[in-house]
């Protein structure tokens, strides 16, 4: 069996004489392949290397590159402004030709974050919102790394989007509930027909001054009555914000 490259012969010896012949076996060669590597995806402003991998052909190799103009080289630094095609034509010691090309894309982002305005935590808990369709990840100053933070209490809370090029921040005071709450008290549990009592208003939260009006009228907090059976009594409060 046979398995280097080479010229093989072989004489056969007979009772009247010899014959000798022989044969060239040559190496295979693979057809010649040309592949492109490198980051094909690049920020704006950021370069990267461009490396033409070869395969089969015979050695030494030619490397043609498209549009940069350079010596023959196996590796070329790209920073183009705009997506771009570079292609790469390879040329082997037997003239036999491979060729490729890849597309590099510049990366747009729009990292914008707005948590809104400054909020009251009013209920259990509220939701604060930082989903952006470029983002890949999330960092709250919780150490939360959802795009959605639940808050249970008061404070400022602060969240970092990072994309693949830039990142953006922002940050949100959340301050205690300062709700608007009347309760109406009764200065007697309970009268007699023909006496008198005092209807208090109690206000707590909100932002004074308060603006008190009755059914009755009257815009004072105390409200000095004598009922008649089945009579009721109303009172509005409104603050200086208008709750």
């Amino acid at each position: 069996s046979v398995d280097q490259p080479g010229t093989y012969s072989v004489t056969v010896q007979g009772q009247c004489g010899s014959v000798t012949d022989d044969i060239l076996l040559e190496e295979c060669i693979q057809p010649l392949e040309v592949e492109i590597n490198g980051n094909l995806n690049l920020c704006p402003g950021e370069s990267a290397i461009l490396t033409g991998f070869v395969s089969g052909g015979v050695p030494p190799y030619e490397y043609n590159w498209s549009p940069i103009d350079t010596s023959s080289v196996q590796q070329i630094e790209i920073s183009p402004d705009s997506d771009s095609i570079f292609s790469l034509i390879v040329v082997d010691s037997e003239g036999n030709q491979a060729e490729a090309e890849v597309q590099v894309q510049i990366i747009e982002e729009a990292l914008d974050i707005d948590l809104g305005p400054d909020l009251e935590l009013c209920e259990e808990s509220l939701l604060l919102n930082a989903s952006n369709q470029d983002a890949i990840s999330y960092l709250w100053n919780t150490g939360e790394t959802s795009a959605i933070l639940e808050v249970l209490e008061p404070g400022v809370y602060s969240v970092e989007i990072i994309g693949q090029c830039e990142s953006a921040t922002d940050e949100i005071l959340i301050e205690p509930c300062n709700e608007l709450v009347v309760s109406l008290l009764s200065e007697e549990e309970s009268i007699c027909p023909g006496d008198s009592t005092g209807l208090v208003v109690e206000i707590a939260g909100g932002t004074p001054p308060y603006e008190i009006e009755w059914n009755t009228g009257e815009g004072t907090d105390i409200l000095v009555v004598s009922p008649e059976f089945g009579q009721e009594y109303e009172v509005t409060v409104t603050d200086s914000e208008g709750n």
